[in-house]
C-alpha cells in the first residue's frame, strides 16, 4: 500500500516487472483496477469522478417504505453495503460508471437481485437513481432429500442459491440455509 503525495505520486519499491493487481482509491472518484502480468516501471493513472448512486427499496407493489432492507452494489470487483433508512433510501457515494450487480434482503420479505447501468449525471450534486426496488412477500421452499434408495439423509444442508463446502456457525441464516431432520425433511 501507498499513498499520493501532494504531485499525486506514489511509488511502490521493487514492484517493476512483478505479476500484481493494481488498485487507486480516492474520495470523490471511481476506484480504478488493473491486474498486470509485469508491471510496468512508471504506470500513470486518471481517475474519473465517482457516481453517486441512491435508489429506494419497497414493498406490497411499491406501497410501503421498506427500512432496515440490507442493499449490495458490487461493480468493478468492489462491494459497497447500506441499510435503508425508515422512508426505505440508500445512498452509496463513489461507483465507477458501468454495470453494477444489486442485491436487496430483508429479513420479513424475499431477496431481489437485478443488474443497473450506472451513468454519470455530469454533475456532483444529481445522484444516478435507481428504479425503486420492490421487494415480493416471502416463500417457503419445502422438501425431503433422500438417497438412491429412497431413505431420508439426515444433517444434509440444503439452501437458496448455491451450498458452499464450508460454512461458519456464525454465518449460518436460518432463513436461506438449513441442514435436514432425522427423516431428511426441510423447510427453509
Amino acid at each position: 500500500t501507498a499513498f499520493t503525495n501532494e504531485g499525486g505520486r506514489a511509488v511502490l519499491k521493487d514492484a517493476a516487472g512483478l505479476s500484481l493487481r493494481v488498485v487507486v482509491e480516492a474520495p470523490g472518484f471511481a476506484r480504478w483496477a488493473e491486474q498486470m502480468d509485469s508491471a510496468p516501471g512508471t504506470l500513470r493513472v486518471t481517475l474519473a469522478t465517482g457516481v453517486a448512486v441512491e435508489g429506494r427499496v419497497t414493498a406490497v407493489r411499491g406501497r410501503r417504505d421498506v427500512a432496515g432492507a440490507s442493499v449490495e452494489l458490487v461493480g468493478e470487483g468492489h462491494r459497497k453495503s447500506a441499510i435503508t433508512n425508515a422512508n426505505g433510501e440508500y445512498h452509496f457515494d463513489d461507483v465507477s460508471p458501468g454495470r453494477v450487480h444489486v442485491g436487496v434482503s430483508h429479513p420479513d420479505y424475499a431477496s431481489v437481485e437485478q443488474d443497473v447501468v450506472v451513468v454519470a449525471t455530469g454533475r456532483a450534486d444529481r445522484p444516478f437513481e435507481i428504479d425503486p426496488i420492490d421487494l415480493p412477500d416471502p416463500g417457503v421452499v419445502e422438501g425431503r432429500v433422500v438417497d438412491g434408495a429412497g431413505n431420508g439423509v439426515p444433517g444434509a444442508r440444503v439452501a437458496i442459491g448455491s451450498v458452499d463446502a464450508v460454512v461458519p456457525v456464525a454465518m449460518l441464516s436460518p432463513s436461506s440455509s438449513v441442514s435436514t431432520h432425522p427423516d431428511g425433511s426441510f423447510r427453509i
